[in-house]
């Protein structure tokens, strides 16, 4: 479905773009851009599909389908299902049941004995490569998910921006758990100094209920909350601790 499509369906709601904002609680440039059809200005991540997904949900149109690595998870997971190879036959075996009925059992217990270490170390390899795909698949999927998402196709309710005009040091905490503890500076014509990121609209951190942002000097960065510059009240060049918190239901 095109962009233009969504802008349509939020007509026939007859909301605008900054009311969808607020019962979405989607920043209105990511709406904007959404009808747009320009994906440009998302973060890397699931962002943009869990925006869509929540944006078309709330406009009662389909979501996206479900990809990635999910989906590899799956065929992991059918690999891994091994059929029991059926146990070889002797043609000659039985020819002359009648003649020689003892020497003809023992024939088949010789032949069974032969063939079992085969039928086991072929369903031994299977398996192991099966598990190798799968253990891929996994570590590939936790590779593609943001350290602060907790589930794909579901957007972060909290959602901030640092942009750095020196450097500062900060501590972020998502959701209870540390995803970055160090300096932030302006991104430059040089490398970053030691445990130090650079940033140029890229340091991005969210989480789903609660964002902590510890900064030492909150005069060397500007904070974007939604797509909104916040001035938060008080001394601004001494350390300061934010708390973002969900505290809002779903409409």
């Amino acid at each position: 479905m095109s962009g233009r499509e969504l802008g349509e369906a939020r007509a026939r709601k007859g909301v605008s773009l900054e009311e969808a904002s607020q019962r979405t609680r989607i920043p209105p440039r990511y709406l904007e851009a959404l009808e747009r059809g320009d994906h440009s200005i998302f973060p890397p991540g699931p962002f943009l599909k869990g925006y869509s997904n929540q944006y078309r949900t709330w406009l009662g149109l389909p979501v996206l389908a479900e990809s990635g690595a999910g989906a590899r998870l799956e065929a992991g997971e059918t690999q891994g299902r091994i059929e029991r190879p059926d146990q070889p036959r002797d043609p000659g075996l039985g020819a002359g049941r009648d003649r020689q009925p003892g020497r003809d059992r023992k024939g088949r217990r010789d032949a069974e004995k032969a063939a079992l270490p085969v039928g086991w170390g072929r369903r031994v390899a299977l398996g192991a490569l099966a598990l190798v795909a799968l253990l891929l698949a996994l570590r590939l999927g936790s590779a593609l998910v943001p350290e602060s998402e907790t589930a794909l196709g579901v957007a972060p309710d909290q959602v901030v921006e640092l942009r750095p005009v020196e450097r500062v040091k900060v501590r972020i905490i998502a959701d209870d758990r540390i995803i970055y503890d160090g300096d932030l500076v302006p991104r430059g014509p040089e490398a970053p100094p030691p445990r130090a990121r650079a940033c140029d609209g890229d340091c991005i951190f969210s989480a789903h209920d609660r964002l902590e942002v510890a900064v030492s000097n909150l005069a060397l960065v500007t904070v974007v909350y939604d797509g909104e510059i916040l001035k938060p009240l008080g001394a601004q060049s001494r350390p300061r601790r934010l708390v973002f918190i969900d505290d809002q239901t779903g409409s």
